[in-house]
């Protein structure tokens, strides 16, 4: 933010020998990410030439990237969110009792502890359709594995790869060699057999992000001719992977955020509780369904002002602009990277009076005119938008609603000073550490 005061909205920087226009105006956003998305389509070079990541979304470009893209598309469409809608909402059942467990052994929750347990289960059933019960249980060997990934890629020479090509080259030769790789390569193998398992016929066929892709490929086998969405193996399995690795991470992140952001404002609270008794009176929220669960417009305020206060990628959003281009009259040659930063966009005061402040009703309905196109980015924006966001907010609010309907939440001891760990690539949650309270009975 003393940046943009310094050099203005616009600025350029360095990354190692990368030049980056840091754009912090969001009409620049919005024509770079939205309006010019075909010149501003690819990112800048990942961090290693190597699986999964080299076949996956966050590192495809180009025609590759397009195809891959439209295929999974079909994979998060709202109908398939829908039918995933019933294991959101049992995952999020077991998170409650765990939590209750948790807070009658120790007094309190350790929420991003317990919400990791919560998104690795829902993630292995919405993805391969494969049950896991690491909710209380954080033993399970590829929960342990995901950890382990998503604590290295906090890792210094990774950041240092993603700007300087001597370092990219020399740990794309030693990556197989390292923790990272031996940790992926578990996940990699977990991805094949879910594969071979569903292809043999021998698993209960059920719906999942695998099923859903598995079958449009065997329509295209059928017909002698690949549809739009069909993948080869490669492009399934390392999809699968980083599935895995963003919607477990993410996920616990913004609901341990979330879970923060409510203890401090115990009356934000009792307004979703109150707006759900009037919608529900006669219903447990674990028995809401997908339409239903859509109907509470408080706790979606209160989710996307979480997301604005505390995105769960801070720093980079990053494209690279393939042709010289003009944006709102400023000049961006072809070759320079543009890197938007959501947490400046969703910190600025001129864009969010009292940015700091957790006010849920500036996403109301009668408000939603004052959020200017291009300021508000949690997931990103345009083509590349994070494609499981709508899987992410399900099981975000499957879980606030359930838990509220049975809990208040209350800080335990002096507020922290802060609660954000000091990562880089994923905004991670420390120190957050809730009380539960029974709620009467109506």
């Amino acid at each position: 933010m003393e940046w943009k005061k310094q050099y203005g909205a616009v600025f350029g920087i360095y990354m190692g020998i990368e030049p980056f226009l840091v754009i912090t105006d969001p009409d620049m956003v919005q024509e770079c990410f939205v309006k010019q998305a075909a010149i501003f389509q690819d990112r800048p070079i990942g961090f290693v030439d190597a699986e999964p990541f080299k076949s996956s979304l966050f590192q495809l470009n180009g025609s590759s990237w397009k195809n891959v893209r439209a295929a999974l598309n079909y994979a998060f469409s709202s109908n398939v969110i829908k039918e995933l809608s019933s294991a959101a909402i049992l995952c999020s059942s077991r998170f409650v009792d765990a939590a209750a467990r948790t807070s009658r052994t120790n007094g309190h929750v350790e929420v991003f502890e317990l919400a990791m347990g919560l998104s690795f289960d829902f993630i292995m059933k919405a993805v391969l359709a494969q049950k896991a019960s690491s909710q209380g249980d954080s033993s399970e060997p590829i929960l342990q594995d995901l950890k382990q990934v998503c604590k290295d890629m906090e890792n210094s020479a990774i950041e240092v790869a993603f700007t300087l090509p001597g370092v990219r080259a020399l740990l794309t030769w030693v990556y197989p060699l390292t923790r990272h790789a031996r940790a992926f390569k578990d996940v990699r193998n977990l991805v094949r057999s879910a594969v071979e398992l569903h292809r043999s016929g021998d698993g209960a066929k059920e719906c999942s992000i695998l099923q859903v892709l598995l079958d449009a490929r065997a329509e295209g086998d059928v017909h002698h001719r690949p549809n739009k969405r069909h993948l080869d193996d490669r492009y399934i399995v390392s999809n699968g992977v980083i599935f895995l690795l963003a919607g477990f991470e993410t996920t616990a992140t913004t609901l341990s955020f979330l879970a923060y952001l409510l203890a401090k404002h115990p009356s934000e609270q009792d307004e979703i509780v109150k707006e759900f008794g009037e919608l529900f009176p006669r219903k447990a929220a674990q028995d809401l369904s997908f339409d239903e669960l859509r109907q509470l417009r408080r706790l979606d305020w209160t989710v996307l002002e979480g997301l604005r206060l505390y995105p769960p990628v801070p720093v980079s959003l990053a494209r690279k602009c393939s042709r010289d281009t003009t944006v709102c009259g400023q000049f961006i040659p072809a070759g320079v990277n543009i890197l938007a930063a959501p947490w400046l966009l969703h910190y600025d005061p001129d864009l969010w009076p009292e940015p700091e402040q957790f006010r849920p009703d500036r996403f109301a309905e009668e408000n939603r005119e004052r959020v200017r196109s291009g300021s508000y980015v949690p997931f990103g924006l345009g083509p590349r938008v994070c494609i499981g966001e709508k899987l992410a907010v399900l099981i975000v609010k499957s879980a606030l609603i359930q838990i509220l309907q049975d809990f208040r939440l209350t800080l335990r001891g002096e507020e922290p000073s802060s609660v954000v760990a000091d990562h880089g690539f994923v905004l991670i949650p420390e120190g957050v550490k809730i009380r539960l309270e029974q709620r009467a009975t109506p």
